[in-house]
C-alpha cells in the first residue's frame, strides 16, 4: 500500500506577501466604508471625518509631509500599519487589492444613496446622526 501525501509545512502556510496584502485590504476598505457611505447618504463627507484624517497624518507624518499629498500619505500610512508592506512587489495581487478596497467604497456609497429602503429616520437619530433627506420614518404604532 503506498501513503497518501501529506503536503509539507511548508507548503501549508499562507505566503506571508498575501497576509500582508490581506491586512492592507481590509485597512483600507475599512478606513474607505464610512466616508463613501456619508458620501452616498447625506452628498458630503463631514469635516469630523476629514479632521480625523488630517490630524492623524499630521500628527504621525507633519503638516509639509501632509500637504504634499494624499497618496503619499496613504502609503505611508500602509507602511507603519502594515509591517513589510513594502515588499508585496506582485502587480496581479497589488491589482486585486486596489478592486477591493475600490468595490468597497463604491458598494458603500451606493449603500448609502439606498439609505431610504434599508435605514430609517430613527436608526440615523439613534446613532447620534442626523437624519438625512428623504429618510424613511419607523412604523412604531402601526
Amino acid at each position: 500500500m503506498t501513503e497518501p501525501l501529506v503536503p509539507s509545512r511548508q507548503a501549508q502556510v499562507p505566503d506571508r506577501d498575501v497576509l500582508r496584502l490581506a491586512a492592507t485590504t481590509v485597512a483600507a476598505s475599512l478606513l474607505v466604508w464610512w466616508p463613501a457611505f456619508t458620501l452616498g447618504v447625506y452628498k458630503a463627507i463631514f469635516f469630523e471625518q476629514i479632521f480625523a484624517l488630517w490630524a492623524a497624518a499630521t500628527s504621525a507624518f507633519g503638516v509639509w509631509l501632509t500637504l504634499i499629498g494624499l497618496p503619499a500619505m496613504v502609503s505611508l500610512m500602509i507602511l507603519v500599519a502594515v509591517p513589510g508592506a513594502e515588499t508585496v512587489r506582485k502587480p496581479g495581487r497589488v491589482a486585486v487589492a486596489v478592486s477591493v478596497i475600490a468595490i468597497v467604497g463604491v458598494s458603500s456609497f451606493v449603500v448609502g444613496t439606498q439609505h431610504p429602503r434599508l435605514l430609517t429616520c430613527e436608526e440615523f437619530t439613534i446613532s447620534g446622526n442626523d437624519q438625512p433627506v428623504g429618510c424613511t420614518p419607523s412604523d412604531v404604532g402601526g
